[in-house]
């Protein structure tokens, strides 16, 4: 990780910057995503791997990074309150611990979200008019409502939008305003931008609209105040219901037309990057549309998908009984490996961090699979 001088962040900046596009509360109930080791020091070599498995903490250790991004906890869900350097899964915490390396996880936050795994997958494959597999929760969505002169506006709405505000489903920076004339007397304390005090003033102001998620409320208000030009600038927070609310896991979307199943299934090959993947079907000449996606292990998602018009679902690790109740439930199963339908995350969580100035950024994608055809 060599090259231009940097001069590092603090961790807390990082796990904002995160946050502010996975952010925790995105989360499956039984999931534990977030810091889970953290060190009071300035990070400036992160590495983002899928997960914080010894070889990638020795790795971290070699190239001096501090702060490891993963998509799987080191922590276990089920949060044992002891650790035991007898187990396996342990001694990777205590290897972190000992060489002073924190590790970040993001787990579900980024299977849920529209710019996560799922929603990546389904754009690489070609599908659109996405839905979800299985809706898991409504987001609470808000409108913040200012107004600000014409001047400072384009400013303030790319600071909002760095926030959190502006999101709606694959669009950014999403705002609506509109002209207005505000009015205003400061007193003898007040330290007006525009005009002078004890005097009524009247200026040409643009009322602006702009949507974001409830969790993002605080950054992208500190961002408002911290901005505007006014002293005392006024705005509001609505609860609006949304059509972008929702959120869930899995995704299932359309070709732009039919292909045979053996085309699909090359195509997803050569996106993976992989030789093989197991399917409940001889039939490879069949013509299919419809597809769902599910990164990871897909199991428990069967019956949801057979309840859709879903004709093929790619996930991983499906298990026997899985596959025979999708065939006779008439739905194709493609099971691609649980690391190869998720090491998108890599890509995601990189490009992401790399927004960051001050920080190096790595991704190891030494892991091939755990798991070989030998």
């Amino acid at each position: 990780m060599r090259g231009r001088m940097i001069k590092g962040l603090l961790i807390s900046e990082i796990v904002s910057h995160i946050e502010s596009l996975y952010h925790p509360s995105l989360k499956l109930e039984f999931d534990n995503p977030g810091l889970h080791i953290g060190f009071n020091k300035r990070i400036k070599n992160v590495l983002v791997a899928l997960d914080p498995l010894i070889e990638v903490i020795d790795y971290a250790v070699m190239n001096k990074c501090e702060l490891i991004v993963s998509h799987h906890p080191i922590i276990p869900p089920d949060k044992e309150e002891f650790i035991d350097e007898n187990n396996v899964i342990h001694r990777r915490i205590i290897k972190a611990i000992q060489n002073r390396i924190s590790v970040y996880c993001c787990h579900t936050p980024i299977d849920v979200s529209t710019k996560g795994i799922n929603f990546r997958m389904a754009g690489l494959i070609g599908l659109s008019s996405l839905e979800y597999i299985k809706v898991t929760a409504r987001k609470n969505r808000l409108k913040l409502v200012t107004f600000i002169p014409e001047k400072y506006m384009d400013k303030l709405i790319d600071r909002l939008s760095r926030e959190g505000a502006g999101v709606i489903g694959n669009y950014t920076e999403c705002a609506f305003y509109s002209k207005g004339t505000g009015r205003f007397k400061g007193n003898e304390k007040s330290l007006p931008a525009i005009g002078n005090k004890n005097k009524r003033e009247f200026v040409d102001e643009f009322r602006v609209e702009m949507i974001l998620d409830e969790e993002n409320r605080d950054r992208v208000e500190k961002a408002l105040t911290e901005n505007h030009p006014y002293e005392e600038p006024a705005y509001e927070f609505y609860r609006i219901d949304s059509p972008y609310e929702n959120q869930g896991i899995g995704i299932i979307g359309k070709l732009s037309k039919p292909v045979k199943l053996r085309e699909l299934i090359n195509r997803l090959k050569r996106i993976l990057k992989i030789d093989t993947v197991r399917v409940n079907t001889a039939d490879l000449d069949k013509e299919v549309r419809i597809i769902a996606y599910s990164g990871g292990s897909g199991g428990s998602l069967i019956k949801d998908v057979i309840k859709s018009k879903a004709e093929v679902y790619i996930c991983g690790d499906l298990k026997l009984y899985n596959g025979q109740e999708a065939k006779e439930a008439g739905l194709i199963t493609i099971d691609a490996g649980h690391y190869h339908t998720e090491k998108v995350f890599i890509e995601l969580m990189s490009k992401h961090l790399k927004q960051l100035k001050d920080i190096n950024v790595k991704g190891y994608r030494k892991t091939t699979d755990y798991f070989i055809n030998a």
